[in-house]
């Protein structure tokens, strides 16, 4: 965006894509709204900025990025976000507190990391990753599945399962809280 200019962009239906090689930076010198609606893509071979007054709506589409900044808003209503690195929560991208409803996938192909201090809930919604690390409190609810690579998940928060599935290709390690009702299964052990 120009210094004090506005930009608006909307991408929808299937197969409508934004492919960007270097950073993707909305509202890098004035305000931006990027809409991303149902069988859209955007990707950002790089990092995602969305600067101060800048809007990202994730509403169906699939979002690709390395990682990313957010001085602004990101509205994450139904929809696919890839990492395609390491994540961690309270930095970057996510907030302290990450909750997916139905509708809502979250997959990194490195680790997720719930910080200490943090939660992350799935409540209907999806989460995929190569390794978890659970230093704060991790909820797998109801109609929720979270699906874990031979990295397996090292449980050092809290983990409480509300009727939803861990499903783990390495190990499920607990060296703290674990309660709750649902199902844990994979190859890994526990």
């Amino acid at each position: 965006t120009a210094a004090g200019g506005a930009a608006l962009v909307s991408i929808g239906g299937t197969g409508s894509t934004l492919t960007v090689t270097d950073n993707l930076v909305l509202g890098g010198g004035g305000t931006a709204i990027l809409n991303l609606g149902s069988g859209a893509t955007v990707n950002s071979g790089a990092q995602l900025s969305i600067a101060k007054g800048s809007v990202l709506n994730l509403d169906g589409g699939t979002l690709n990025i390395a990682g990313g900044s957010n001085a602004g808003e990101l509205n994450f209503n139904t929809g696919t976000v890839n990492f395609i690195g390491n994540v961690s929560t309270g930095t970057g991208l996510l907030d302290n507190n990450v909750g997916l409803s139905k509708g809502m996938t979250l997959s990194t192909r490195g680790v997720l990391q719930i910080s200490a201090g943090d939660s992350f809930s799935l409540n209907g919604g999806q989460g995929l990753a190569q390794t978890v690390s659970v230093l704060g409190d991790l909820a797998v609810g109801s109609f929720s599945q979270l699906s874990v690579g031979a990295g397996g998940l090292n449980n050092g928060g809290a983990l409480q399962l509300d009727g939803g599935t861990i499903s783990s290709a390495g190990a499920v390690v607990n060296a703290s809280y674990l309660a709750g009702h649902g199902r844990i299964a994979g190859a890994g052990g526990f």
